[in-house]
């Protein structure tokens, strides 16, 4: 079994041209051996997240470590890998079980155009694997698939040995995937342990604990206050005690 060494983003600054702010900000992640998850909601740049590993983007500040060798798959799948038919044209052991697994025909080069989006989306996490890459970059790789091809892919990506980097929405796939998971946050992320579930109630735990640590924080602010008040009063009561004790008996 192969070992690969971690990634990591360290102090990364990067925004698109037509946005006002970065999208990211001295934003620090380490990625290490096994599938890390991507989580977020829709515009806080988890694809953004993986060019940048894959080196398809350039941050304007910041370093990305140990992410040679990566493969980026994207969303898409209009167009087939550039060396897709070396890919079905191999036929040593490993490329005959990686087209064998993933049902992957011989002509689907020849015949992309009419090929479903399930059947290109094998054959390019096929091809993916087949490279076999340190770094493995999926975005959402479960989308608009039958649940044979779904199948299929998550025995297939149990069995990678790098780092794997996987944007989804699919909650199953991180779960049975992810060592951890990283949920996006601009500028910057949070990182928790394991699949969507686990790291799910981790943030839950956290958030609770700020919202209380927050309330206590409001209590004690208060609290504060009402003394300040309170003394206030007093000081006040006793000036103008002090202060009558000066006047005479008729004033």
């Amino acid at each position: 079994m192969r070992t690969h060494p971690a990634v990591a983003l360290r102090n990364i600054t990067f925004g698109y041209e037509s946005a006002e702010t970065p999208l990211f900000e001295s934003l620090s992640v380490h990625f290490p051996p096994g599938f890390t998850g991507v989580i977020g909601a829709n515009g806080t740049g988890k694809s953004t997240l993986l060019k940048l590993l894959a080196g398809q983007l350039t941050p304007s500040h910041g370093v990305v470590e140990g992410a040679s060798n990566t493969v980026y798959c994207a969303q898409r799948t209009d167009t087939p890998p550039n060396t897709l038919p070396s890919f079905l044209d191999a036929w040593d052991s490993a490329s005959v079980r990686l087209r064998n697994r993933l049902d992957i025909r011989d002509d689907y080069g020849e015949r992309w155009d009419s090929l479903s989006h399930g059947e290109r989306k094998r054959a390019q996490i096929a091809h993916a694997l087949w490279m076999s890459p340190s770094v493995l970059a999926i975005d959402e790789p479960t989308n608009h698939i039958d649940t044979q091809t779904h199948d299929l892919l998550l025995q297939s990506l149990e069995d990678f040995n790098g780092i794997g980097i996987i944007v989804s929405h699919d909650r199953e796939i991180l779960d049975a995937l992810c060592v951890q998971s990283v949920w996006l946050r601009p500028p910057n992320a949070e990182r928790y342990a394991g699949g969507y579930t686990q790291a799910s109630e981790q943030r839950r735990r956290a958030q609770h604990t700020t919202i209380q640590a927050h309330k206590q924080l409001v209590s004690e602010h208060k609290r504060l206050q009402r003394e300040i008040t309170k003394r206030r009063e007093t000081a006040a009561h006793e000036h103008h005690r002090r202060s009558k004790r000066r006047l005479a008996k008729k004033d």
